[in-house]
């Protein structure tokens, strides 16, 4: 808690104070641009960074020491990792890369099983080397589960083998991942926000960006503290916004039959929807039976 890295032309700098006092890391980089850096959540000590045109650089000491990882990604004038993906946790560490360039056979998706020593394209049907994507997550715990953005929204279950797309109502930018429930994503783009509670099957906006108009751009998208309901998102000329996230709840009741005579069975049915972006864990449902009735049993659709 309190570490914090920002990349500014070719230094990477740490901070581990939340931000009051800064100092540079000594990546090797020369005269590039730093495109990307990227933690392991489950091992501190690892870092790698991603720049415009010298590759990627690793660190397994926690920035003491950098070794240049980018043998089989694009090179030269090609070599602009625009982004980092990890498994977390792996060791050595499994790291995509993804190559953006003017190059027509210089995108797709590169992974590394050995910590970024070698990287091999993965290459299918859906995503090419010539597929420029802008953004990759990885599921933990699921690592054959991949979540990707290329204008549209794109879902690998194979690890990259093949891959399912949805539209999430704009062309997307950045994806962000709820990690406490992974089926809800975020996406931004032009015109604001998009939500799926459903791994991608489905999407919806997370309501409008105050003072935004259609060709505004929502460039990044972030979640805040676990279990504070807040999304913000970054936009292009118009500032950075935050909504909470909120449930909105609703609850019917049906009974069949409509006029049930003394005697008979009756069943209750009650249906309780969420059109929110968000779920609320403390509310419990309470339906009270007359007293001319007796409980049988119950049965749940879910949960």
């Amino acid at each position: 808690p309190g570490t914090l890295f920002a990349g500014w032309g070719n230094t990477v700098s740490r901070s581990t104070d939340f931000g009051w006092t800064w100092g540079n890391l000594d990546v090797g980089f020369v005269s590039t641009a730093i495109r990307d850096i990227l933690l392991d959540p489950q091992n501190p000590n690892f870092i790698a960074v991603g720049s415009s045109s010298e590759g990627v650089r690793v660190s397994v000491n926690a920035g003491a020491s950098w070794s240049a990882q980018s043998s089989g990604l694009p090179s030269g004038n090609s070599a602009r990792i625009w982004k980092l993906g990890i498994d977390p946790g792996t060791l050595p560490s499994t790291l995509y890369a993804l190559p953006s360039s003017n190059g027509s056979d210089s995108c797709g998706l590169y992974r590394s099983t050995n910590g970024g020593a070698s990287w091999s394209l993965v290459e299918s049907e859906e995503i090419t080397r010539t597929s420029c994507i802008s953004d990759l997550f990885v599921v933990p715990g699921s690592p054959a589960i991949l979540y990707a953005l290329r204008g549209n929204f794109y879902k690998s279950t194979d690890g990259g083998a093949s891959w399912e797309q949805s539209y999430p109502g704009l062309s997307g930018t950045e994806l962000t991942v709820d990690l406490e429930n992974p089926d809800v994503i975020y996406v931004s783009g032009r015109g604001g926000v998009a939500q799926s509670v459903d791994g991608g099957e489905s999407w919806a906006f997370v309501g409008d960006l105050p003072g935004a108009t259609l060709n505004t751009t929502a460039q990044t998208v972030a979640l805040g503290a676990p279990g504070s309901g807040v999304l913000f998102a970054g936009s292009s000329f118009a500032g950075t916004f935050a909504t909470r996230l909120a449930a909105d709840l609703s609850v019917a009741l049906q009974t069949q039959p409509e006029l049930a005579i003394l005697g008979d069975p009756l069943q209750y049915t009650l249906t309780i929807g969420n059109d929110g972006p968000a779920g609320d864990p403390a509310v419990e449902v309470v339906h009270t039976l007359p007293n001319s009735v007796d409980f049988v049993s119950a049965l749940a659709s879910q949960g």
